[in-house]
């Protein structure tokens, strides 16, 4: 281990991954939602979601690198995506809702 690696290094690593592996879920999820529904709510919802995950790309390349190896960043990192999949999972329950009640 170098001195450049801190010890929550991997923590941040961790912390990423799970939420990429939520975030995975809910989009799959999206997507299938998208495949037996064309309506103009569910295209947008998808649409939104894409705004969200390029966000999360610009948070990669940007951010993610220069965040300080620390609590603080370990906060923000948690902010970051935890704020991410909330937005995700606001977006599949609006989805799941209207396909429910347009298939009632």
């Amino acid at each position: 281990m170098t001195a450049d690696v801190c010890e929550n290094q991997q923590e941040m690593e961790e912390l990423k991954m799970y939420y990429e592996m939520q975030i995975y879920n809910v989009v799959s999820r999206m997507e299938n939602i998208k495949e037996d529904s064309d309506s103009p709510l569910v295209v947008g919802l998808m649409e939104a979601s894409q705004q969200v995950l390029s966000g999360n790309n610009r948070f990669e390349k940007t951010v993610l690198p220069g965040l300080p190896c620390s609590d603080d960043g370990l906060f923000v990192v948690n902010q970051h995506y935890s704020t991410s999949l909330q937005s995700l999972r606001r977006m599949l329950d609006q989805m799941e809702q209207y396909t429910s009640n347009n298939n009632n």
